[in-house]
């Protein structure tokens, strides 16, 4: 069966594209959902002019998406953390402390979903995050994890260890 699909779906694709899936999947998932709806004559040419007007705002878009993404890029993002023995870290630095950090020193709002590491952040090092901003735009912002010891715990003089 064909549909069209009203919400982008990381499975299948983006709003207002045609796809060809299974009958059970479309009448007993997409439309239901009101993810899809079935792709009669009309509603395919209502759909290519939707996306014909989304593709043309998109378009008008992407220089603020680029210039975004090459902002982000100049950022060096850098976590002072307490490490253990090793340079491991106690804990890890999350996709969540990139967004706060790009926040505070770009006052760029980004997702947390959007950002990618290519690997866990759990030592001292330099690591590189990736941000998709658009389909085919993306900012790579270098991060750099320094440690500090953490404080030593402080013996209490009105109460010492027996």
């Amino acid at each position: 069966m064909k549909v069209i699909l009203l919400k982008e779906l990381d499975s299948l694709g983006e709003v207002n594209t045609i796809h060809k899936v299974k009958d059970g999947y479309a009448r007993n998932y997409l439309i239901p959902q009101r993810l899809a709806i079935p792709a009669t004559r009309d509603a395919v040419k209502a759909a290519e002019k939707r996306l014909k007007k989304r593709e043309e705002q998109l378009e008008a878009k992407r220089a603020d998406f680029e210039a975004s993404a090459k902002k982000l890029s100049e950022l060096e993002l850098e976590f002072a953390v307490d490490v253990g023995e090793g340079g491991k870290l106690f804990g890890s630095i999350t996709t969540q402390d990139i967004v706060d950090a790009i926040k505070e020193k770009s006052e760029e709002s980004i997702p947390k979903r959007k950002i990618q590491l290519s690997q866990h952040i759990k030592k001292v090092g330099d690591y590189i995050a990736t941000i998709k901003i658009f389909k085919d735009v993306v900012a790579e912002i270098k991060i750099k994890v320094v440690g500090r010891k953490p404080k030593e715990k402080t013996e209490n003089p009105a109460n010492p260890a027996e």
